[in-house]
């Protein structure tokens, strides 16, 4: 009873149970007193005030039994409440964290490809033979794409000096032909 008393909101009930245990146990020592000889009475008006005492304090026993099962149902309903809640959102949680990788990762991924892309283009337009060497890759960042496309352009300069020395040459050697030849 001293327990029940202590829990927010059960004073007045534990109070009432520890009122109704006394009347039972004063009417129950009474009767005892009775049968032993103890003391003088009426042992069947004893025995029936005894029986309604104990009536009594079970039916606020069962009372209490009860609405303490209704307010624990009550709060693990309303546990169970929470829970969902609070899955529900960490499940949003997750899927927005995922979303935003799987966003972040798309942009990466296109980023590197249109590095490549524009790589393999001018590449691919040296390797055609219509290329214009004058033209180079354009570099956009120092790391190993920009690094790539530097390689590509020093390439180019050079394959561009080596063809234009041969131009150079080859119209030198056209004259020289000519001037030879009478």
């Amino acid at each position: 009873v001293e327990e029940l008393a202590r829990i927010a909101g059960k004073r007045e009930l534990a109070e009432r149970i520890q009122r109704e245990f006394d009347a039972y146990y004063g009417v129950a020592r009474a009767s005892a007193s009775i049968m032993l000889g103890l003391q003088r009475g009426d042992m069947i008006d004893s025995v029936t005030k005894m029986q309604t005492a104990l009536q009594t304090l079970e039916a606020t026993l069962s009372d209490s039994r009860q609405s303490a099962i209704r307010e624990f149902e009550s709060s693990v309903r309303a546990s169970q409440d929470y829970v969902r809640r609070a899955l529900l959102v960490n499940i949003g949680i997750a899927a927005a964290i995922i979303l935003g990788l799987g966003l972040l990762s798309w942009l990466v991924i296109a980023s590197i490809t249109a590095h490549l892309r524009e790589i393999l283009s001018r590449v691919q337009d040296i390797a055609s033979g219509d290329a214009d060497l004058t033209q180079q890759v354009n570099i956009r960042s120092r790391d190993e794409f920009g690094q790539v496309a530097s390689g590509i352009n020093d390439f180019i300069g050079k394959l561009h000096r080596l063809i234009s020395e041969m131009a150079v040459v080859s119209k030198n050697r056209h004259y020289a032909l000519h001037e030879i030849q009478p």
